[in-house]
């Protein structure tokens, strides 16, 4: 499973990219991160919400593609015969994926994805720059304080997200071409 390998790096570039450009925006002139230490909690929000918007569009049907491939072996039990692939790697799945279900068979899903990065973004960059912004108060050195606050962010990011995790995968592994889920159906 290459994919989510080669593209976590790319997807969180473009993610800091597009929250730097919403800072840049906000702050014509103002090039200096450290010069951001104390801005309004607000302007950090609206910052995530640019960078979740520069990431969502290569995030969706690359989610898609990981999603399908980390849950192949279970699918092909459910359909045919134990232990099968569905995909032989990830071009074979994007193939049979367009095959079957169109290009737009790629981005199946992608409401849920834009609710849960929306959402996950908006706790995850916050909450880095808050635990900066206490933590830089201590006596540690900046390393540590930035392995910290990357720690606790991911931590609140994906308990806000979690429920939209479970609904996105399993709208993006249905074959049947129902996409839509009563709120219990999506966790049974």
């Amino acid at each position: 499973m290459m994919l989510p390998f080669l593209t976590t790096g790319a997807l969180h570039s473009l993610l800091f990219t597009g929250y730097g450009i919403g800072l840049k925006i906000l702050h014509p002139g103002e090039s200096n991160v450290q010069a951001r230490k104390d801005l309004p909690m607000r302007e950090i929000l609206l910052a995530s919400i640019c960078g979740t918007m520069a990431q969502l569009g290569p995030a969706i049907p690359i989610e898609l593609v990981k999603t399908r491939l980390q849950v192949q072996r279970e699918s092909a039990k459910l359909a045919t015969e134990p232990g099968k692939q569905l995909y032989l790697g990830t071009m074979d799945c994007i193939k049979q994926t367009i095959k079957n279900e169109g290009v737009r068979g790629l981005f199946k899903g992608g409401q849920v994805l834009f609710l849960r990065d929306s959402i996950g973004y908006l706790f995850y960059i916050p909450v880095y720059e808050g635990s900066l912004r206490i933590l830089r108060k201590t006596n540690f050195s900046e390393t540590p304080i930035q392995l910290l606050s990357g720690g606790l962010a991911g931590i609140g990011g994906w308990l806000s997200i979690c429920p939209l995790e479970v609904i996105k995968n399993r709208i993006q592994v249905d074959k049947t071409g129902h996409t839509r889920f009563s709120e219990i159906e999506v966790f049974f």
